[in-house]
């Protein structure tokens, strides 16, 4: 399904998902992907895919703190239900006129040459708040653990701390997985 494509569309992702995220992420930066068609030798061909995902479940993807692939949009729902709307897109759409608009600005008046995407994609709240969810349980605790004690603080030798007994500690992080299940 792949072969001579440049959009792959993920439609309503999945928890499931997850289970094939690192074959993805290899989709997402190899610069050729091999085909092996059924009782054929494998044929090497330049990668050209690029990957839009839709889904209403939460949290589908493991969004590490080094990820440099994924971009994270939530939208509103301004015109969820408004057929007119969405005739009117899809009518535009089909429309040649339009198309070639499309096409034409994409291609005189947006400059794609300089573009780092690793390093100029948007960064979206959604998309830290997925990340941060995804981070290792003790990792999540000492973030939310340090926010609580910040008022704590004490300075000695112009640095700050905190002192907390190591049994304290464990119980605190008992208490945080026992409330975040």
């Amino acid at each position: 399904l792949l072969q001579n494509r440049v959009l792959a569309v993920i439609n309503e992702g999945r928890k499931g998902f997850r289970e094939c995220i690192d074959r993805l992420k290899d989709m997402i930066t190899e610069e050729q992907i091999t085909i092996v068609k059924k009782g054929k030798d494998g044929i090497t061909l330049n990668n050209y895919v690029n990957f839009i995902g839709d889904t209403n479940n939460w949290n589908i993807l493991e969004i590490s703190p080094t990820d440099r692939r994924f971009v994270w949009l939530e939208c509103n729902n301004e015109y969820c239900g408004n057929k007119e709307y969405f005739d009117t897109l899809a009518d535009d759409c089909k429309n040649d006129e339009v198309l070639s608009a499309f096409y034409h600005y994409l291609l005189e008046e947006v400059d794609d040459e300089n573009i780092d995407f690793q390093k100029t994609r948007p960064i979206t709240a959604i998309y830290k708040k997925l990340q941060r969810g995804n981070l290792a349980n003790p990792i999540k605790f000492m973030l939310e653990f340090s926010n609580e004690i910040s008022d704590k603080y004490h300075k000695y030798n112009g640095k700050e701390y905190y002192t907390i007994k190591c049994e304290n500690l464990y119980l605190e992080y008992k208490s945080f997985c026992y409330n975040n299940k």
